[in-house]
Order: structure tokens, then C-alpha cells, then sequence
């Protein structure tokens, strides 16, 4: 299944500043079982990051410069609401 390069950047980037945000709130916000499911549930994230982002129809060098203006917009609208 191919899917288009743009959908894949949005979906890794919105992962990856997500996962980001739920592992920092873990750190800094939460203690004991909140704690843990933060890090559980960033970590869960992070991974689906991975996957979204080798799953670009192209190779990341080709596309590194449109992954960094989709993380910087992404990462101002999830810093935004958390």
C-alpha cells in the first residue's frame, strides 16, 4: 500500500511530537500509575512514528526538508493544546 509522501510526514510528525508530549508530561506533570501509562502510551507513539516515517514512498534524505517544516508546524499546534 503506498500512501501519499505529505500523509506520511503528517501522520510520523503528529506521532512523534505526541509521543514526545506524552513521555514529557510523564516526566515532569505525573507520578506513580499515570506516570507509567504516559511513558507506555508515548512510547506506543514513538513507535508508530518510526513506522509512518519508514513507510514514505521515499527515502528520508529526499524528503528531510518538508519532514522538518511539517514537525515545526505540528509541534507549535500539539505544544498549543498540551
Amino acid at each position: 500500500m503506498k500512501i501519499p509522501v505529505l500523509l506520511a510526514l503528517l501522520i510520523a510528525t503528529t506521532l512523534e511530537v505526541t509521543g514526545d508530549a506524552m513521555i514529557r508530561k510523564g516526566i515532569y506533570d505525573h507520578a506513580g500509575v499515570w506516570r507509567i501509562a504516559l511513558f507506555l502510551l508515548g512510547m506506543a507513539l514513538l513507535t508508530g512514528y518510526g513506522t509512518f516515517l519508514n513507510l514514505a514512498p521515499l527515502e528520508f534524505g529526499q524528503v528531510v526538508g518538508l519532514y522538518i517544516a511539517t514537525l515545526f508546524i505540528v509541534w507549535q499546534v500539539v505544544t498549543y493544546f498540551t
